[in-house]
């Protein structure tokens, strides 16, 4: 029997979302393109927090839309043997078990990868035996939309006036260009 093709992929993405192959996750969403026009929704020259708070929610759906048509697309791509542009119920299933059995191969690919690594930490603190006590022990979680939007705010209004100027925002690209072109060059921040 075959499945609408729309329908299964909606299914699969609703139950199980990480199934899909996502890559690496980022805790806080990285922005391709902020716009301040965009977000200054009355167009007064600022950016208060009721306006930053729903562009950033805009373009986090606009994302989270392309992240799943993405999705569905690959698993078509992946899944769709007949080539009938549809997947049927066994298809549909090949394509979730072969995702799962490659999650889990990552999964514990990564897994190896960090106790490696904290061995390596551990032997480099051998000699004092001290641990840090900074930092985050199971690395960055995600944040909800309105969290991000808050916390970004806060980082863009540099007086602490309650709204963003242009300059305060063209200020804040810079700095994470700069950060972005410090990252691929392999340097820390």
């Amino acid at each position: 029997m075959k499945l609408a093709t729309a329908t299964a992929i909606i299914v699969m993405l609703g139950v199980a979302p990480a199934l899909a192959d996502t890559g690496q996750r980022r805790a806080m969403p990285m922005m391709p393109s902020l716009e301040f026009e965009a977000a200054d929704a009355d167009g007064d020259g600022s950016i208060t927090r009721e306006e930053w708070g729903s562009y950033i929610e805009d373009q986090m759906q606009t994302r989270r839309a392309a992240m799943f048509e993405r999705r569905a697309a690959q698993m078509i791509e992946a899944g769709d043997s007949d080539g009938d542009g549809l997947l049927s119920q066994d298809e549909l299933a090949s394509v979730l078990e072969e995702r799962h059995m490659n999650l889990r191969e990552r999964m514990a690919e990564r897994h190896e990868q960090r106790m490696e690594q904290r061995s390596e930490r551990r032997a480099e603190r051998g000699e004092r035996g001290d641990r840090p006590r900074h930092g985050r022990a199971h690395g960055r979680r995600a944040m909800a939309p309105g969290d991000f939007a808050e916390r970004s705010f806060q980082r863009l209004d540099a007086n602490s006036d309650g709204v963003i100027s242009p300059e305060e925002f063209a200020a804040a690209m810079e700095r994470w260009e700069d950060r972005a072109g410090r990252r691929r060059a392999g340097q820390s921040d």
